[in-house]
């Protein structure tokens, strides 16, 4: 039997890429699976008297991480992994630019209570053993405020997937607060997306 040689060319292509080809692929439609790290945080924000609720979620990729550090993540924050680190998430808070930033040991046990009395600068994802274990820290940056002193607590509600109770104050230079409260839970799910 005779093909189009068309026909052939988008046959050997199908067959011949991956499923992260680019081009004819993507054109065909081709889907891809991709794993998720998500953290869903429903949040109070208490800032010069003005309270807001507001959900804030943040959703991480292999593509936003090393692959080493997606996994250790995984493994920390949803699995209930084992081995002591210092582990860093971000949310975005406060548009345009700003954020909120934890930092602190894990694992943590259910029921385990850590006080946030410190602070820092920036942001991000990341898990790094704990020589030492540093003292769990909040970093905020809203319009032109920037945390320096803090005081407040982290419980863990489940450590596998983790869910943190959060209620932290944060003071800036000039005396104002702004404080956080509410749960931030970890999952991690695997989905199809477009093939890029």
């Amino acid at each position: 039997m005779r093909y189009p040689l068309r026909i052939l060319a988008v046959s050997a292509l199908v067959t011949t890429q991956s499923c992260y080809g680019i081009g004819a692929l993507e054109a065909l439609g081709g889907s891809c699976p991709q794993e998720q790290l998500v953290v869903t945080f429903p949040v109070t924000i208490t800032r010069g008297g003005l309270v807001t609720s507001q959900l804030i979620t943040r959703t991480m990729t292999p593509a936003n991480l090393d692959q080493s550090q997606f996994n250790l993540l995984r493994q920390l924050l949803v699995d209930g992994g084992t081995g002591s680190y210092n582990v860093t998430w971000t949310v975005p808070a406060f548009d345009p630019n700003g954020h909120i930033a934890f930092m602190h040991p894990m694992p943590i046990a259910t029921g385990e209570t850590q006080q946030v009395g410190a602070t820092f600068t920036g942001g991000g994802w990341a898990a790094q053993p704990a020589t030492p274990a540093l003292p769990p820290a909040i970093s905020i940056r809203a319009d032109n405020f920037t945390g320096t002193s803090a005081a407040g607590s982290i419980t863990a509600l489940n450590s596998a997937p983790l869910r943190l109770k959060i209620d932290v104050t944060t003071t800036n230079a000039t005396g104002e607060t702004i404080r956080i409260a509410g749960e931030a839970g970890f999952a991690y799910q695997k989905v199809t997306t477009t093939c890029i």
